[in-house]
């Protein structure tokens, strides 16, 4: 029954130490914002939310949000936390049979379709209610909740994103190793 997966793309972010908007850097032929998107749509859920917040009017004039819903996180210079919580709280409001989020990053490039996939077939298939991707010790996303953390995510505000919530129930969360080669562009 943990079929309606809405993944949830973060991408608010300001990129000040890089000093431009990271989701706009180019990748194959599209920038990195455009290609987890590509990859997001690409897994068939019923929807995918975009969070933009910094920078989000020349973010959308230069990347194709086709089969997206584009959302607007006003406190996003509080963190990534808000930006969950902005994604969360609009996924509930919208999409009231929403029963699990995939959250994923926009600077995550090696994140591809197959993997989304790979995540929602364990997620569908364990008895745990996160499933979380693991790289070398490190835990992380892309990571799938079950609503019934959804409060817990509307509650973050700060800039660790979900790590306190995959820490906390570290008991009810599946990993999944993953050679993905994850950066800090």
């Amino acid at each position: 029954m943990k079929v309606n997966c809405t993944i949830l793309i973060l991408a608010a972010g300001s990129s000040s130490r890089m000093g431009l908007p990271k989701q706009l850097l180019l990748w194959k032929n599209t920038t990195l914002l455009g290609n987890i998107i590509q990859q997001a749509t690409q897994t068939n859920v019923e929807n995918v939310v975009v969070v933009l917040g910094a920078n989000s009017d020349e973010v959308e004039t230069k990347v194709d949000f086709k089969n997206t819903t584009v959302i607007h996180n006003n406190r996003w210079k509080s963190g990534m936390g808000t930006s969950i919580s902005c994604g969360i709280e609009f996924i509930q409001n919208n999409f009231p049979n929403c029963t699990n989020v995939l959250i994923t990053l926009s600077d995550q490039p090696y994140i591809t379709s197959l993997y989304f996939k790979k995540m929602i077939d364990e997620f569908n298939s364990t008895s745990k209610n996160i499933v979380a991707t693991k790289v070398e010790n490190r835990i992380s996303v892309p990571a799938i909740f079950d609503a019934f953390y959804f409060k817990e995510l509307k509650k973050l505000n700060a800039d660790d994103g979900a790590k306190s919530i995959l820490k906390k129930h570290q008991q009810n969360t599946k990993l999944i190793s993953s050679k993905i080669h994850f950066t800090d562009i």
